[in-house]
C-alpha cells in the first residue's frame, strides 16, 4: 500500500516519515498513516494542488483505514531508490518524530529506529543540521543526546528537578556503598526510606551493561534497600508513572 499511494501521487514523490522506515525494514510499530513526500509548489496527481503549508500538508482516507499524508517540503537529502523513492532513513526518522501524535511516541520511534540498526544515532544527529525548521526540534535534539549518551550526567540531575517540582524530599546523589563486587555508587538515595532509584541512560542497555547493572542491583538489594529503575528517555518523555511508584514508596514508609 506503501509503495502504490506514492506512484499514485506522482513521479516527483517519495515515501517520507514512517513510510520510509517501514520500507528500510522498520519493525514492531504499527501506524496507520502513510508519509508521502512532494516537492515545494508541486502538484499531487490524486489531490490537485498542494497547500503550500510545510509539514502539515493535508490527508484524505485510504483502505484498510490508513491515512495518506502528503506533505509539501524541501528536497530531502539523498533520497533512495526502494522501487519507489524514499527518504533516507536518518530524515525519515527525523520527520516521523516530528509528525508523531506525541512527544512519547515520537521518542520512542527514534529509540526503537537505533535500536533496530535503520539508522545510527550520529546519523540522526547529522541529520538534523538539515532540518532547521523541524517540528519539535527540542524535544528531538535532547532525545538524541538520550540515546547516545551525551546527557547521562544529567540525569540525576534531571529527576531532583522533577522531585522538587512534586514537593518530595529532595534524596541524596551518588552515594557510595559497598558490595561484594567493590564500591557501588547509587544515583539518588532517600535513606530513611532504604530506597534507591537509578537513573538509566543509553550505555545502560549496551554490551554486558545489563549484566553490571544486575549484579549491582542484587548487592544493593542484599542490603535490605529497594532499587527502582527509570530509563533515562523515560523521565524525559513519561516519569509520571515512574514518579507514582516513588511516591507509593515513600508514603508506605512514612517519609511523606
Amino acid at each position: 500500500m506503501i509503495i502504490s499511494s506514492v506512484l499514485n501521487a506522482g513521479a516527483s514523490a517519495w515515501a517520507d516519515g514512517e513510510a520510509a522506515l517501514v520500507l528500510a525494514c522498520f519493525e514492531g510499530w504499527r501506524s496507520s498513516r502513510i508519509d508521502v513526500g512532494l516537492p515545494r509548489g508541486s502538484r499531487g496527481r490524486a489531490e490537485g494542488a498542494v497547500p503550500p503549508d510545510v509539514e502539515s500538508g493535508f490527508s484524505r482516507g485510504g483502505p484498510r483505514s490508513a491515512t495518506i499524508h502528503h506533505h509539501c517540503l524541501a528536497a530531502v537529502p539523498r533520497l533512495l531508490p526502494h522501487p519507489v523513492a524514499r527518504a533516507h532513513p536518518s530524515v525519515a526518522a527525523l520527520r516521523a518524530a516530528a509528525w508523531a501524535a506525541s512527544d512519547r511516541q515520537a521518542a520512542t520511534l527514534l529509540a526503537m529506529t537505533v535500536q533496530q540498526r535503520i539508522v545510527r544515532a550520529d546519523q540522526l544527529l547529522d541529520a538534523l543540521t538539515l532540518l532547521p525548521k523541524l517540528p519539535r526540534r527540542a524535544l528531538i535534539t535532547g532525545v538524541l543526546a538520550d540515546i547516545t549518551g551525551g546527557s547521562e550526567s544529567m540525569g540525576e540531575l534531571d529527576f531532583v528537578r522533577e522531585c522538587r517540582r512534586r514537593r518530595l524530599p529532595v534524596p541524596s546523589r551518588q552515594v557510595t556503598r559497598h558490595g561484594a563486587g567493590g564500591r557501588i555508587y547509587l544515583d539518588v538515595f532517600w535513606e530513611e526510606a532504604g530506597l534507591v532509584v537509578e537513573v538509566d541512560g543509553a550505555h545502560h542497555f549496551v554490551g554486558d551493561a545489563p549484566i553490571a547493572d544486575a549484579l549491582r542491583q542484587n548487592d544493593v538489594t542484599l542490603q535490605n534497600l529497594t532499587v527502582l529503575r527509570i530509563p533515562r528517555l523515560a523521565l524525559r518523555v513519561n516519569p509520571e508513572p515512574f514518579f507514582a511508584q516513588v511516591e507509593r514508596i515513600l508514603t508506605d514508609r512514612g517519609i511523606l
